[in-house]
């Protein structure tokens, strides 16, 4: 996909026509990290100019960190930390109902509004699944 995004030069037109270009990258905790901060850098250092990346750090599986260094202080930042527009920290869920309600929403396939306001989860399911979101959406918030 990334390939196909340069060839067609699809960030660069966007930005030409004044748009704000903004691309998530998801760098996961645990066994996973080895392979998607090698792809978190591979993206981030060919974005074009005017096209700034919004880090998503998933620590459900363990921290991204290597061998107890912060992902902020690595090389991996340090050498594109002028196109990263923020970083948003996904913690592992404080309990084991906030894991397994936010996965059961995934498995179903729907929003959180859907979840929230559906007949799906019960009213503790729904209170939880309303906790998660907003807390989301206040990180997203904060960095865009």
């Amino acid at each position: 996909m990334l390939t196909y995004i340069r060839e067609s030069a699809a960030l660069e037109m966007l930005v030409a026509a004044g748009k704000a270009v903004f691309v998530h990258i998801v760098i996961a905790g645990g066994d996973a990290l080895a392979e998607t901060m090698d792809g978190f850098f591979q993206i981030a250092s060919r974005l074009p100019p005017g096209v700034q990346a919004v880090v998503w750090l998933n620590e459900l599986h363990g921290k991204v960190e290597r061998n107890g260094v912060e992902f902020e202080e690595l090389a991996v930042y340090k050498d594109v930390e002028d196109r990263i527009s923020g970083i948003i920290r996904l913690p592992a869920p404080t309990s084991v109902m906030f894991a397994k309600d936010f996965q059961d929403l995934r498995k179903k396939r729907v929003s959180f509004q859907e979840a929230i306001d559906g007949k799906d989860f019960n009213v503790m399911e729904r209170q939880r699944i309303a906790m998660i979101k907003r807390d989301l959406f206040d990180r997203v918030a904060a960095v865009l």
